[in-house]
């Protein structure tokens, strides 16, 4: 499974079971991309304020939902966060999910959010779930 996602330095995607692939599943709850900017801020004694910028370049904040994806797909997605320790490992994300192009560096923004809106029985292929997680660009 991807989700186009690869830890740094990686040569491919992973896999779990049957399952090798997200790069053709968009995330079909849509998304949020938040842009910020590093700014310092000096004040004087009088209140007068001058601001500039660390950098030009915008750290972007992006969250994602994939909603109906198979108990295969979530355990894909849930083993790719658990082997990046969480919010701890640094991995590419592609921009084409998000309908840019190119890649950036990225980590995950907190816990991952899955809930089960189906379940028809023991097969994975057999539940569906939602699973939102966010994503903080870095450089590394």
């Amino acid at each position: 499974m991807t989700l186009a996602l690869y830890p740094l330095g990686a040569t491919g995607p992973f896999t779990t079971s049957s399952f090798s692939t997200m790069a053709d599943h968009m995330p079909d709850n849509g998304y949020q991309i938040e842009r910020s900017y590093n700014t310092v801020i000096f004040e004087s004694e009088a209140g007068y304020e001058k601001r500039r910028l660390r950098s030009r370049r915008p750290k972007r904040n992006i969250s994602l939902t994939y909603t109906n994806v198979t108990g295969l797909e979530k355990t894909a997605i849930e083993n790719f966060y658990n082997a990046r320790g969480g919010e701890y490992e640094s991995f590419t994300f592609d921009l084409s999910h998000v309908n840019d192009s190119g890649t950036i560096l990225v980590r995950f923004d907190g816990a991952l959010q899955v809930n089960q809106i189906l379940s028809a029985g023991a097969n994975l292929l057999s539940n569906f779930y939602t699973v939102t997680f966010k994503l903080k660009e870095t450089y590394d």
